[in-house]
């Protein structure tokens, strides 16, 4: 009777051990962006990872980027491609902050370039899923999807669309500029900006609803993306905030209603159709310049910055004890 009860003891205690990694195992990530209000702060990007960023080699890249963090800011990152004219990407998505059609996001980057090639500063992709995002140099940007420019628009040369951005070097030297990327998750949009060389936040370029179809993750994302070798740029002070804080875009109110009712129809056949044939995706704009509309505004201020309840198996758990029982009994004659 002993050895049957310390059997039955024996599982249970190991029920006991199992249940609370079931539970860990089912519980969902952390939502920071329901409970915070528009314009909140909902995270500082730190680029040697945490529990919510874990920045690594991108699905979509083609070669290693080389990654040099600083020693004393967490928020700053080197980068610099190791093959010439290829795909170096490397980021992550942003655990708890879900990119779908409830939510819309303003992104914040700081970027530093030094050059010494003669006109030709490094240049630097900046994308939110991997995919889509904007991509350039001190003195111009143009939105991008993967390697390609956006089909629909072309390369934003500052100068020639009356932007003074801030930075805008086209020469030899450092340039330090200031981006704000707004990003739709409802019409799946995105508005580019660059601070001027007065504060101001100024309106590079813009996509409309129907041009990019669907954001490729699940959350919203911090991706960077380098072209040639040996061409180092540092970003840093990277943020997310709820909302698009420069344009003051809203989200459509989504109402949610049940299915209406349905009744049965009698069978009929359906008509043979047949599929369109396909076409290519579009070929690279190239490099042609057109003017950007500029809307000034004033630089908002910029903040510094689950456990989920589960059905143990209970049939199990007794299974399992009765058999124990069983044993015990079974030894005892």
């Amino acid at each position: 009777m002993k050895k049957a009860l310390s059997s039955i003891l024996a599982v249970i205690m190991l029920v006991a051990l199992l249940i609370p990694a079931a539970a860990t195992e089912t519980s969902p990530e952390i939502d920071l962006y329901t409970p915070a209000a528009d314009g909140d702060l909902l995270y500082t990007v730190n680029f040697t990872g945490d529990s919510m960023y874990e920045p690594g080699r991108s699905v979509f890249a083609d070669a290693d980027v080389e990654v040099t963090l600083d020693q004393l800011d967490t928020g700053k990152v080197t980068l610099k491609g190791l093959t010439d004219k290829a795909q170096g990407r490397w980021g992550a998505e942003v655990k708890g902050l879900p990119l779908n059609e409830k939510t819309a996001y303003t992104l914040y980057y700081t970027v530093t370039r030094s050059s010494t090639i003669n006109e030709k500063d490094p240049a630097l992709g900046i994308a939110v899923d991997d995919v889509f995002g904007f991509y350039g140099y001190s003195y111009n940007t143009r939105f991008l999807e993967k390697g390609k420019t956006l089909a629909g628009h072309s390369t934003i040369k500052y100068v020639d669309s009356g932007i003074a951005a801030e930075g805008d070097t086209y020469s030899t030297g450092e340039s330090v500029q200031h981006y704000a990327l707004e990003v739709n998750g409802q019409k799946v949009t995105m508005k580019l900006f660059v601070m001027d060389n007065t504060g101001a936040w100024v309106l590079a370029d813009e996509t409309k609803e129907g041009e990019v179809l669907v954001f490729y993750t699940d959350n919203i994302g911090v991706f960077f993306y380098v072209y040639y070798i040996n061409m180092a740029v540092t970003i840093s002070d990277v943020t997310i905030h709820k909302g698009m804080n420069i344009s003051k875009e809203k989200l459509l109110d989504v109402v949610e209603t049940d299915p209406p009712a349905t009744t049965k129809t009698p069978k009929t056949e359906a008509p043979v159709t047949t599929s369109a044939p396909g076409t290519d995706a579009p070929t690279e704009a190239g490099d042609v310049t057109t003017a950007a509309p500029v809307v000034t505004t004033a630089a908002p201020a910029r903040e510094e910055g689950g456990c989920k309840s589960f059905a143990a198996p209970s049939a199990i758990v007794f299974a399992i004890a009765a058999g124990a029982i069983m044993i015990g009994k079974k030894k005892r004659r």
